[in-house]
């Protein structure tokens, strides 16, 4: 009898202990614990203690980049850190930074490389997609690097980076920025391999500039270069002239109207000024707004799946989006904290050229199960870069950052501040943000990667540059910390309309220069630019095989 209670005992237990362990795992991220990546083996290419090495073969490189704009695949044999793969898929990637690189007549395209794309199966290691970024925009070499590296620590499944120095045939080529790509490899290290699916909202290039794929720019481009002879244009009316000589087209982009009670250029609104307000076109979907239970209602959503997706699976994020639009059972629908987690660290950054910005494009949205979760992707831009005021950068509002306004526009994000519970998550995710040490991290960077910057044949900008770029970036993040530290408090409101009623209390931007870390226009729209030198930079010839496709 004694056994028998003995054995009772033991049995109960271990269903207590089974029972803990299993709520553990169901609720362990509200406990503080972070998700477990699932084990891959390409790891050792992004260890980013030191620079590796990736050489491209091709037998007619000059060739190959005649034509790169035009984004085709072509194969070529890869050597990374000395293991050599053969038979690569090998091409150029990009929208506004091919746009621009093809303009500056570089070769230093961003490029993507697709392991399996000529051979079945084949990866490396597991990594079947590897993004090797330019840093067109970005003087400072280290902009996305350090939203990806403050993404994972605070547990977001973001995409892995280090530094490679690129040879191509043997020869320097320069310092790359390697990021893995978000597709299968990608989803088996963070999620294992489940029933998921991937998407990448977004609408057509930004090249079409809001005009539609039968007009757009490179097609505007392409009949000027058919009916203009450029080589009798003449400049000599610009020299001396500067963009402060024209009023009406001032190109340092005022971004007040963002953060007014006026109307907004975001979405389709004209932007006034130069007058590009039509690049920055939006949509419901794009926004991860319910519309209607049709999928042909989201064609920016299903149109960019990156998995196979059935009507099932259309039927299931439909429902998800109209849960959300309706802020109902919140905590079945949305991945919560992981969704926390992310905006913390997107809106410290400012980055307004993703979801919360000018252009709604960006990021990945992750779903399985009928649960949504948003993944991080391209901050080159972020730092208040992408034609925003040093100002709006430094005090972007963290309960109503960039474009959005808390009119439900952005209910991906509206449904964390509409809640004082989910609030006050969020602002301790953005606390840990705050907890970074970024000056140490900068230093540590930029002594890694400064000999081979200097020794880089195709940078874009010098080493007088790169260091006052980094230097820059050590004083913006110090004056964003102090804003986002007082809106935390209460000493800095956290709002743009109360933002706008207590200007003395906002942080002074005085001193930063957001074209010293780079920026969309990378220098080429200040309005200190001589106009007939800004002109010469760009040979329109070279653009061909953006529109001959």
């Amino acid at each position: 009898m004694s056994t028998e209670r003995y054995f009772n005992a033991v049995v109960a237990a271990v269903v207590a202990f089974a029972i803990i362990i299993t709520l553990l795992f169901m609720n362990g991220e509200a406990l503080g614990l972070r998700k477990a990546s699932y084990d891959v083996g390409y790891l050792d290419l992004f260890d980013d203690s030191y620079v590796h090495t990736v050489d491209i073969s091709m037998p007619d490189w000059d060739g190959f980049i005649a034509h790169a704009a035009s984004e085709e695949y072509t194969a070529a044999t890869v050597t990374i850190d000395g293991e050599v793969l053969s038979n690569v898929g090998f091409r150029a990637k990009g929208n506004g930074s091919l746009f621009a690189v093809t303009m500056m007549n570089s070769p230093r395209f961003s490029w993507k490389i697709e392991f399996d794309r000529f051979v079945d199966r084949q990866t490396y290691h597991g990594l079947d997609k590897l993004c090797l970024n330019n840093l067109v925009e970005d003087a400072t070499f280290m902009k996305d690097h350090l939203v990806y590296k403050s993404m994972a620590r605070l547990g977001v499944p973001a995409p892995l980076c280090s530094y490679v120095f690129l040879t191509v045939n043997g020869e320097a080529f320069g310092l790359y920025e390697a990021v893995e790509g978000i597709e299968d490899g990608f989803i088996t290290r963070n999620f294992g391999r489940g029933e998921g699916r991937l998407y990448k909202p977004d609408n057509a290039s930004i090249t079409d500039f809001g005009m539609g794929a039968d007009m757009n720019i490179f097609a505007l481009i392409g009949w000027a270069l058919d009916n203009i002879d450029f080589s009798q244009l003449d400049l000599s009316q610009y020299e001396g002239m500067s963009m402060e000589d024209f009023t009406g087209g001032n190109m340092s982009f005022d971004m007040t109207e963002m953060y007014g009670d006026g109307s907004s250029f975001v979405n389709g609104d004209s932007m006034g000024g130069a007058g590009l307000g039509m690049m920055f076109v939006s949509s419901d979907d794009l926004l991860l707004k319910y519309i209607d239970d049709e999928p042909s209602s989201y064609p920016n959503i299903f149109g960019k799946a990156k998995t196979d997706v059935s009507y099932k699976d259309k039927a299931r994020l439909i429902g998800a989006l109209e849960s959300l639009s309706e802020r109902e059972n919140l905590e079945s629908t949305l991945d919560t904290d992981e969704i926390m987690r992310y905006f913390a660290v997107h809106n410290f950054f400012v980055n307004s050229d993703s979801y919360t910005g000018m252009s709604t494009h960006n990021y990945y949205l992750y779903e399985r199960g009928g649960v949504l979760s948003m993944l991080p992707w391209d901050y080159n831009l972020g730092y208040g870069t992408m034609l925003m005021t040093a100002h709006y950068a430094v005090n972007d509002p963290i309960d109503e950052p960039m474009a959005v306004k808390g009119d439900g526009n952005h209910p991906m994000f509206e449904w964390i501040t509409a809640d004082e519970g989910y609030k006050a998550r969020y602002y301790g995710y953005l606390s840990e943000v705050l907890d970074t040490d970024f000056d140490a991290e900068i230093d540590e960077i930029s002594a890694l990667i400064r000999p081979y910057i200097e020794r880089d044949p195709t940078k874009f900008v010098t080493l007088e540059e790169f260091d006052a770029g980094t230097a820059m970036l050590k004083q913006y993040l110090s004056r964003r910390s102090e804003s986002v530290r007082g809106q935390l408090s209460g000493k800095i409101p956290a709002t743009k309309a109360g933002q706008a009623e207590n200007p003395e209390l906002l942080i002074s931007a005085e001193g930063i220069d957001p074209h010293a870390l780079g920026d969309a226009t990378m220098g080429f729209a200040d309005e200190r630019q001589d106009l007939s030198a800004l002109m010469g930079n760009f040979d329109l010839s070279a653009l061909e095989g953006l529109f001959r496709r």
